[in-house]
């Protein structure tokens, strides 16, 4: 064989030789692959990605148990940690400071709605009262109709305030409540079943001042007004020797009700209410002899 035979052979060995080196040995991305997507999904397969960083070995199969020692963290590496949480609080301060100030915003606007409905309701009760009212009907011994012109509603349904008859038809002395509030209401006041007792109205109402207690709400659970009810004008003939009187007070004085006690609230008449009450009590008057002041005794 001639030298530059032998020359070419000798430089086709080492090119095998160097191919069969490459094809043995995996290049950086191909052991990138074999190892870390055993594990997760990489953001990149160039190779740049180095899967030491996350606590285990790219080749040799991808032992997650293996431990690789991460490297130290210099002076610049804390300094920018320092610089990382430093902002990280800063932004938490204000985040902070800016529910604090949705808070404290929340709060004024309760707060103005709030008086907002306590303007609402003061105007409320000043254009009730200043109602030229007159009643029109007679529900309970305890509830009457009374037209209220200019008022917010043109007729309100009434509760009186401090009072709690006995139900008509179905309780001990309830058509005699009817029968009393009838009288002190209308002048002509009829008995429609012959059993002795108004049970209808009669001509033209008493025209009547509604006065609302502050320390009680504008209205209870059935929608009715409470609040008090006072003779201006237009007594019934039956009730005009009593002057200028209070219709639940009369109803008390009469033994036609007790004091209302059952919504635990206090109200203005309470005291003039109570002694009322005691009086009726100890003359036995009305229901306090008739049903034995068992206001709520079914028939």
């Amino acid at each position: 064989m001639t030298r530059p035979a032998r020359a070419a052979l000798a430089a086709l060995t080492v090119a095998a030789g160097i191919l069969a080196l490459q094809a043995a040995t995996p290049d950086a991305a191909q052991a990138h692959r074999d190892g870390c997507h055993r594990w997760h999904t990489c953001p990149s397969d160039t190779g740049s990605y180095v899967c030491g960083d996350l606590g285990y070995p790219c080749g040799g199969g991808g032992n997650r148990d293996e431990t690789v020692t991460q490297p130290r963290c210099g002076a610049s590496c804390q300094a920018a940690r320092r610089r990382t949480r430093a902002r990280y609080r800063a932004r938490a301060r204000a985040r902070a400071r800016a529910r604090a100030r949705a808070r404290a915003r929340a709060r004024a606007r309760a707060r103005r709605r709030a008086a907002a409905r306590r303007r609402a309701v003061a105007k409320y009760r000043r254009a009730v009262e200043a109602a030229d009212a007159r009643i029109v009907d007679v529900l309970e011994g305890d509830v009457v109709k009374v037209s209220t012109p200019g008022a917010p509603r043109a007729v309100f349904t009434v509760s009186l305030l401090g009072i709690d008859t006995p139900e008509a038809v179905t309780e001990c002395g309830g058509d005699d409540a009817v029968h009393a509030m009838l009288g002190l209401s209308f002048p002509a006041p009829s008995d429609t079943d012959g059993d002795g007792l108004y049970d209808a109205r009669g001509g033209t109402g008493a025209r009547v001042r509604l006065t609302t207690d502050r320390g009680n709400p504008l209205f209870d659970g059935d929608g009715h007004l409470l609040a008090y009810v006072d003779l201006v004008g237009d007594a019934p003939p039956i009730a005009a020797s009593l002057g200028a009187y209070d219709f639940g007070k009369t109803m008390i004085e009469g033994g036609l009700s007790p004091l209302a006690t059952t919504d635990g609230s206090d109200f203005e008449r309470a005291d003039a209410y109570s002694r009322a009450e005691q009086a009726a009590m100890d003359a036995r008057r009305g229901l306090w002899t008739k049903c034995g002041g068992d206001f709520e005794r079914p028939l």
